[in-house]
């Protein structure tokens, strides 16, 4: 038998939190199951695709194109959305949407299976409730194609696929939802007090006009920061600045006009800030390293170039030896070196990086003792040791 084999995109919904709605009341639950089932049905046929099956409170639909089944998707919570609006919270639900565009194979009746399916299935539970979610290969087909705004999941490990897969998020509240309203038909105006009485209501429209105009563009420059919130979001930590500062170079690179603007700046600013303390700290921990093992070469590469051209470096190199026999001595690691404080200029071109050292007492009490500040310099992008070295070590007792 010949099995018929194609390549499609696959749109895989499902019901969120419902054991909980089954548990709590069934004639509900049931209700919305048939709910979410006429959303997704008339979207699936406005956009030919085809429902294959319903799996429970999911339903597991085809397209021949990634850009009708995105669009699908986005009609469907778009009439879930409309709905809720409309009814008590109680009577509330919402869809997780998950879309995959691979190769399929058709069985007798209809059914398909295959990869697209199964990535499908397991793209869905990454959405948010009310969410969607795409793959990079429905991301790469309607990139330009569909007018939505999107912020990158990362690559993500999929229960059962062998693979690594990109996954996105469709940011809704970013987009229009326009809706049609209805616009009554104008009657011809002649008399000259119908004449006045126009120019005074065009008057008030052109106002109003101006008004709604100036509030959409409010609105568009704010749901356009919120797509570069979005996108900054995952990469929070001091250890992910760079990656943040990476998304908001390609975020003013889609969007020129918001180069300069204060809220860009500002975040810009606080990952900049974030990514020198992250870069200090290791610097700073790098060094106590080297200190501990007696490692000059390594202990050179971290000391402002400025310095090593006016003190020789066999001075710098006998220091370390007796820093290092000197901590060793002491019982001293480089987990018992905590940094307490990192002040950085507004220019993040110098920077004072405060240490304290835990130590246990013959008594057995374990003390904080504040080291001598150490002092960082910025020189061509990279940061520097830029005062006498040791004195932390050498002149304070221990």
């Amino acid at each position: 038998m010949n099995e018929e084999r194609r390549l499609a995109a696959i749109m895989f919904s499902d019901i969120c939190n419902f054991s909980r709605i089954m548990e709590n009341n069934e004639n509900r639950a049931l209700e919305i199951v048939e709910l979410a089932f006429s959303c997704i049905s008339q979207a699936v046929e406005q956009y030919n695709g085809r429902i294959i099956k319903k799996i429970g409170d999911g339903v597991l639909c085809e397209f021949s194109s990634a850009v009708n089944a995105v669009k699908a998707a986005i009609e469907v919570q778009k009439a879930i959305a409309d709905y809720n609006r409309n009814v008590t919270q109680d009577e509330q639900f919402q869809l997780r949407i998950g879309i995959h565009v691979g190769d399929v194979v058709v069985a007798d009746g209809g059914d398909i299976f295959g990869d697209g399916v199964n990535i499908a299935s397991r793209i869905e539970p990454m959405a948010e409730p009310g969410g969607i979610c795409i793959s990079r290969d429905v991301f790469d087909m309607v990139r330009n194609k569909v007018s939505i705004e999107t912020v990158s999941l990362g690559q993500r490990e999929l229960k059962n696929i062998s693979r690594q897969i990109e996954i996105y998020k469709i940011l809704l509240d970013a987009m229009d939802y326009k809706t049609s309203v209805p616009v009554s038909k104008w009657k011809i105006i002649t008399s000259r007090k119908g004449i006045l009485t126009g120019i005074i209501i065009i008057s008030l429209l052109c106002c109003i006009l101006l008004g709604l105009y100036a509030a959409g563009l409010k609105h568009k420059e704010e749901r356009t920061l919120k797509v570069l919130t979005e996108q900054v979001k995952p990469y929070d930590k001091e250890e992910n600045a760079k990656e943040a500062l990476e998304r908001i170079k390609e975020f003013v690179k889609e969007h020129p006009g918001f180069k300069t603007h204060e809220k860009v700046r500002e975040m810009e600013n606080k990952f900049q800030k974030r990514l020198v303390r992250y870069e200090l700290k290791e610097k700073q921990y790098r060094f106590i390293k080297a200190v501990m093992k007696n490692d000059d070469d390594e202990i050179l590469k971290l000391i402002n170039p400025e310095i090593l051209r006016r003190i020789d470096r066999d001075v710098i190199c006998s220091r370390v030896k007796i820093a290092s026999i000197f901590l060793n001595w002491k019982g001293i690691t480089p987990e018992d070196f905590r940094i307490s404080e990192i002040e950085i200029d507004e220019e993040m071109e110098n920077a004072i990086v405060r240490m304290e050292v835990i130590l246990k007492t013959p008594s057995g009490i374990t003390e904080r003792r504040p080291l001598h500040p150490y002092r960082w310099k910025r020189i061509k992008n990279e940061w520097f040791l830029d005062l006498e070295l040791f004195r932390s070590t050498l002149q304070r007792k221990f």
